[in-house]
């Protein structure tokens, strides 16, 4: 009897071992996928976090690309402006002299013609100076001319044509000659081109703000 006993509490702690140990190798399963799928979802957590970086990046320097693509378009442009104003306001400049240098010759022409031409020994110099004066400021404004525009072969054609008839009109008065008509004429020429060439700077400065 007491060895049946003793059979059975073996038997019975047996089984309790197999019970725990059945257990325990079904908890250590457990654990290892547990470890294993926190592996994975970190894994793709961090995939995640460097797509949305990378993405993040790219859209920054795209964002940057652009800034700085239209900050240095508005600096062109402004660039452009700029120049455009101090071309508008050298040619005024110029017109101005043109003008000025024009009178100032035709002035020292009408002097010499009508009120000293009788004197033999007057020095020229200061005519020719004021001949050169004004040849230099037309060829200054030809430089604003555009080739094949209408307008602007016009007011090419009437510069060529003023100053020739300056020319004519110094060799007629060094040459003791009548110069009344190239007198009158270029006065009358000269009221002319200044009106042309400011309707040409208009034109310019309308074109270029457009």
């Amino acid at each position: 009897m007491a060895l049946e006993e003793q059979q059975a509490l073996v038997l019975e702690r047996s089984k309790e071992q197999k019970l725990y140990l059945d257990v325990q190798h079904s908890t250590d399963w457990v654990v290892v996928i547990s470890v294993i799928a926190s592996a994975i979802i970190s894994f793709i957590g961090f995939l995640i976090t460097i797509y949305v970086v990378k993405k993040s990046t790219e859209s920054q320097i795209k964002s940057n690309e652009d800034l700085i693509k239209s900050q240095n378009e508005i600096k062109v442009k402004e660039l452009k402006t700029l120049y455009k104003q101090r071309r508008a306001e050298n040619l005024r400049v110029i017109i101005s002299e043109i003008s000025s240098y024009g009178i100032g010759f035709l002035s020292n022409a009408k002097f010499r013609y009508l009120i000293t031409k009788n004197i033999a020994s007057l020095d020229n110099e200061s005519l020719k100076m004021n001949y050169h004066q004004f040849e230099n400021s037309i060829t200054k404004v030809l430089s604003y001319i555009r080739p094949g525009e209408v307008l602007d072969e016009q007011v090419r054609k009437e510069l060529f044509d003023l100053l020739d008839m300056a020319t004519q009109l110094i060799s007629c008065i060094l040459g003791d000659k009548d110069c009344t008509d190239q007198l009158e004429e270029l006065e009358y020429k000269l009221g002319y081109i200044n009106a042309s060439l400011n309707i040409f700077l208009i034109n310019m400065l309308n074109e270029e703000a457009a």
